[in-house]
């Protein structure tokens, strides 16, 4: 039982990470037109940039349906390509252009942030409630919770390979399990493990920046 849960949370994570890298696909084809939008692109400009999206897009496809290579492997190649990508396309800018690029992106990681915080607010406040928190647990059930961001960051920058990975992402689980145990009564923790149950159903993945059901 606890192994196929362990292959279950795997499965869904995996859904997740090709989730992620299609939005990723979306953005890239969407960023030449974007920065014909903020940057004022000549047509020179933009179809260059254009040709240069277009041809990392590929490189990264390959790299992604690449069944030989290791995760961890094709993550520093990703990086790689993505490093050498931007270099192309600020050869193509200008320096104004490279210096307003780079504030669009600051002021959108900044916005993406904000709403993810508000989202994160608005679940912990609705789990509150549904879960009947004391202020005293809430505090020790959002500590649990950041804790667990900590660690889980850390172990996505360790260079592991995938069982490495998986088992020190089981010792993880279970040490956030165990923490959830010690904050909740029974009764709590039953309708937790539900909520979380119910929460996976409904979107397919598992394991996000942060714990289901926090």
């Amino acid at each position: 039982m606890k192994r196929h849960l362990v292959l279950l949370a795997f499965m869904m994570a995996a859904a997740a990470v090709m989730a992620q890298e299609k939005g990723r696909g979306d953005h890239r084809r969407h960023a030449a037109e974007k920065m014909k939008t903020e940057l004022s692109l000549s047509d020179t400009q933009y179809e260059r940039i254009k040709a240069i999206d277009e041809s990392y897009r590929a490189r990264f496809h390959d790299l992604r349906l690449d069944s030989a290579t290791s995760r961890e492997d094709k993550m520093k190649s990703m990086r790689t390509l993505g490093d050498a990508k931007k270099k192309e396309v600020e050869s193509v800018l200008t320096e104004a252009q490279i210096s307003k690029w780079k504030e669009h992106q600051n002021a959108q990681r900044a916005q993406h942030r904000a709403h993810g915080q508000k989202v994160a607010n608005d679940r912990a406040e609705k789990v509150k409630r549904d879960l009947s928190l004391s202020d005293q647990q809430f505090e020790k059930f959002q500590k649990a919770n950041a804790q667990f961001h900590e660690r889980a960051t850390e172990l996505k920058k360790k260079q592991l390979g995938d069982d490495a990975r998986k088992t020190e992402f089981g010792k993880l689980r279970k040490d956030y399990e165990k923490s959830m145990k010690s904050i909740l009564n029974k009764e709590q923790y039953k309708k937790w493990t539900e909520m979380k149950k119910t929460r996976g159903s409904h979107n397919g993945r598992h394991m996000r920046s942060e714990p289901k059901g926090s």
